[in-house]
């Protein structure tokens, strides 16, 4: 007697060959994410959607000895990522990766690489990114560079601004189908700007607990990178937060912070005559 599969169990066996894809994580300051896959389709993962984007990594370099395991990426460069290198927040950024079964990521899973951003090379249309784990016995503390810029993240332990004490909470105005532009009279309460640079986080809807950076804010309207996954609703509530330029006047205007500015803002240009 011929048996016939079900078809429960005919899909299962269909899973166990489907491609196994990588997730790309970096997370800046808390504040930017960037989730990516190398393949096709969307992946969803502990909640995130890992959008398909092109992208090349190196061998991982695992070390023997106490020294740092490494890696590196190229991918092409996009308007986020290029925003988070103008404002020093993707240096240092936490960065994994995670190898997936596509049809079933949080079962079969296993974490390649956990680390810090260390290193980052850009041109016009491509970006390398160099991570490495943490080396606690070679690196100084704290690392800081010698440039005008505030070397701090916003928000950290070094920068000592509280999150909560500059969050806000609000509700959007208006409906967003692209998820990239979000309408509240919470943004209007601040001038144009306040919140550029800073990110927003939806606590409900089918949004609640993502993350996106604000790359613009004028009046009553934010735009965001990258968009929410999911259309954000009208009365959706949400957390908003300001950025910074990392510079003095921002420093010293906007946060009163100018005692714990981490940069060296009268350094001589390079072709100062001294």
């Amino acid at each position: 007697m011929t048996r016939v599969l079900s078809t429960g169990y005919s899909a299962h066996l269909a899973g166990l060959t489907q491609a196994v894809v990588e997730l790309y994580k970096i997370s800046a300051a808390g504040m930017s994410l960037f989730t990516y896959t190398d393949s096709k389709e969307s992946v969803t993962y502990h909640g995130l959607t890992y959008k398909p984007y092109p992208i090349k990594r190196s061998k991982i370099i695992f070390s023997a000895d106490l020294r740092v395991d490494q890696t590196s990426i190229s991918l092409a460069t996009n308007w986020g990522l290029n925003r988070a290198i103008t404002s020093n927040t993707l240096s240092g950024a936490a960065f994994s990766i995670t190898r997936v079964r596509k049809d079933a990521p949080d079962h079969d899973n296993i974490l390649l690489f956990e680390g810090e951003v260390a290193n980052i090379s850009s041109s016009f249309h491509q970006l390398e990114l160099r991570a490495q784990t943490l080396d606690f016995l070679n690196f100084l503390l704290p690392r800081r560079e010698i440039q005008v810029a505030c070397n701090w993240k916003l928000y950290d332990k070094f920068c000592s601004l509280g999150l909560t004490t500059y969050q806000s909470d609000g509700i959007t105005s208006q409906s967003s189908p692209s998820g990239k532009t979000l309408y509240s009279s919470t943004f209007s309460a601040k001038s144009n700007d306040y919140y550029t640079l800073g990110f927003i986080e939806m606590t409900d809807g089918d949004n609640k607990n993502f993350k996106r950076s604000i790359s613009d804010h004028t009046s009553n309207t934010i735009t965001v990178i990258p968009p929410f996954p999911y259309a954000v609703g009208q009365t959706t509530s949400f957390k908003v937060a300001p950025g910074c330029k990392h510079d003095l006047d921002d420093c010293e205007s906007k946060f009163n912070n100018l005692i714990n500015y981490g940069g060296f803002p009268f350094v001589p240009k390079q072709d100062a005559v001294l």
